[in-house]
């Protein structure tokens, strides 16, 4: 096994490597997609096929190795997609290791085994890190954590074996295991095809949006960190499902399997109620918010509004504009809350801009979001938007077309679109 097991760690590594890299500069998706088949092709070169079909006939053995790709390609996507909340993607790595782990030792794959409880054992030290109740995560996984985890864990599942000659085992043993995963690629994949918000398959890959589980459970209980426990309770419990499968009587097993069946019913009723909310929310006029409990909240944009523009483009940070650390110290003490929006929005540009503005003392109380509404993704809820290059609509699209054709030819435009290519 640890034969096997080498080459699987390596290409995991390079992978980690690659993602790094679009961490700090985004890559293309057309070279993302390249990649994340070469390296699913080299797990499976290494020995992680699944064996669902008779290897001993082409068609077969062909099926069986389209489904390794689409398995681990898969599960290492979600598990990104899932990485949307502080804690999300580490707890759930976490569970489903500890579930593999205890398979591993009991059917005697002690490589396997001590693999995931290295894996289990890192996210338990990576978590108080990262989940923080009430506090911002001081780290984060990024592309280059989440892709890591998830294509070990989906290649560890193919290397090893779930069971001894009872097929119902070996095929209902990872479904479990990786069910929330597997479910929420499958859901979300379904909702925007027949949406319409995705039509190809490099638009899939970079599609982001507020539809994912963790976005409408949130939406539903009111708070990210209860929505990322109750994701990590749910996962667990199918998981217990799963060893409880291992050694059950036929009719115990499909009533397990059907018990786990209307856990995800259920979780399909929240995921539709969460939609619901969501919509709802976006379909209300914004406000400029005059209610005690909550303060006015103001969305600024952060490079060509605090920081000066540099030529050189992204990553660099350019000088703090003239007033910006007065005005927006002088507008925190009249009660607003500030939260900075900007196009860098990865995890190492994120930490980036914090630590800029932390050493400009500059004050802000979030960056790319608004935790008060926990299921919002990508631009920040807000009172009142402030940008360099933004044009107020007043109700007249002939005047709003005007000032974007004059914002068009501002002097330095070319230059600044120029800085954020790739």
């Amino acid at each position: 096994m640890a034969h096997r097991l080498a080459p699987v760690l390596a290409t995991a590594t390079l992978l980690m490597l690659f993602s790094a890299r679009d961490d700090i500069r985004p890559i293309r998706s057309s070279i993302k997609f390249t990649t994340f088949l070469i390296c699913a092709g080299l797990a499976v070169a290494a020995g992680a096929q699944a064996t669902i079909f008779p290897a001993d006939n082409p068609l077969g053995a062909a099926a069986n190795i389209s489904l390794s790709f689409i398995w681990i390609v898969g599960i290492f996507n979600a598990l990104n997609f899932l990485d949307g909340m502080d804690g999300l993607a580490a707890g759930i790595s976490t569970v489903i290791a500890v579930f593999m782990g205890v398979v591993a030792f009991e059917t005697d794959q002690p490589a396997i085994g001590w693999a995931t409880a290295a894996i289990a054992g890192a996210c338990l030290g990576f978590l108080p890190y990262n989940f923080r109740p009430g506090r911002r995560a001081s780290i984060f996984l990024g592309d280059a954590g989440s892709n890591f985890l998830g294509f070990m864990l989906a290649s560890l599942a193919l290397l090893g074996f779930w069971a001894n000659a009872d097929p119902l085992v070996a095929i209902s043993n990872p479904l479990l295991i990786f069910s929330v995963l597997i479910y929420d690629m499958t859901y979300i994949t379904l909702d925007r095809v027949a949406s319409g918000k995705v039509r190809s398959f490099y638009q899939w890959i970079d599609y982001t949006g507020q539809d994912h589980l963790h976005h409408r459970i949130a939406a539903v209980l009111g708070d990210r960190t209860k929505a990322v426990a109750f994701i990590i309770m749910m996962n667990a419990t199918l998981g217990v499902a799963a060893l409880g499968l291992r050694s059950a009587e036929p009719l115990t097993a499909i009533l397990l399997l059907g018990q786990a069946l209307l856990v995800l019913v259920l979780i399909t009723m929240l995921e539709r109620r969460g939609k619901g909310l969501i919509s709802g929310f976006l379909r209300q006029e914004p406000k400029i918010s005059k209610e005690s409990d909550r303060p006015p909240v103001l969305v600024v944009d952060f490079d060509g509004t605090i920081a000066e523009w540099v030529p050189s483009g992204y990553p660099a940070i350019g000088k703090p504009i003239e007033g910006s650390h007065r005005f927006l110290r002088l507008l925190k003490s009249e009660g607003w809350k500030i939260i900075i929006n900007s196009c860098r929005s990865g995890t190492e540009y994120e930490a980036a801009m914090a630590k800029w503005l932390q050493q400009n003392e500059i004050p802000y109380d979030e960056i790319n979001r608004n935790s008060d509404y926990p299921w919002a993704a990508g631009k920040p809820v807000g009172d009142v938007y402030l940008d360099d290059r933004g044009v107020r609509f007043e109700g007249r699209w002939d005047a709003a077309y005007q000032k974007v054709q004059e914002l068009l030819h501002l002097e330095g435009h070319n230059e600044i679109a120029e800085s954020h290519g790739d």
